[in-house]
């Protein structure tokens, strides 16, 4: 089961147009609680109010993540972005058995309730394209032509 449009959080923006992190003290506890409990391993998070709740971004060497939690503080999603080296071998088998030309540019993986589903950006000579990924079955979202 993949997620819809609906599921994912966005950062919310200021009229600069530039994050505007939350102190300590403005945070719903639950979900500080849960943060700490499964990132424990962030470090320089950065937590921002959103319409319906609050979104955590933080990197790691190699990955950037962005954690959706609503209003009340339970978690309604995780976002990872990384490139092909930290891709699950089978959804990188996947892909490259549909798309063996191409190259994995970058990799959106989506966690909503129990379910993970990833966006892949690929590209050649030729374009672009934008892979949804989920339950083994891949679908083109987006392609350019270049």
């Amino acid at each position: 089961m993949g997620y819809t449009q609906n599921d994912i959080s966005f950062v919310y923006h200021n009229s600069d147009s530039k994050d505007v992190s939350l102190p300590v003290n403005d945070l719903n506890t639950k979900a500080v609680r849960h943060f700490n409990q499964e990132f424990g391993f962030a470090q320089n998070e950065a937590w921002f109010k959103i319409r319906d709740g609050y979104t955590v971004k933080f990197k790691t060497d190699e990955i950037q993540y962005r954690i959706g939690y609503n209003k009340k503080g339970n978690w309604l999603n995780t976002v990872k972005i990384y490139h092909e080296p930290e891709l699950n071998q089978t959804i990188r088998h996947i892909v490259k058995s549909n798309y063996y030309d191409y190259t994995i540019a970058l990799v959106e993986e989506i966690t909503v309730k129990n379910s993970t589903s990833y966006v892949v950006h690929i590209d050649n000579e030729k374009g672009f394209k934008k892979l949804y990924v989920s339950d083994g079955e891949i679908n083109v979202m987006e392609e350019f032509s270049k």
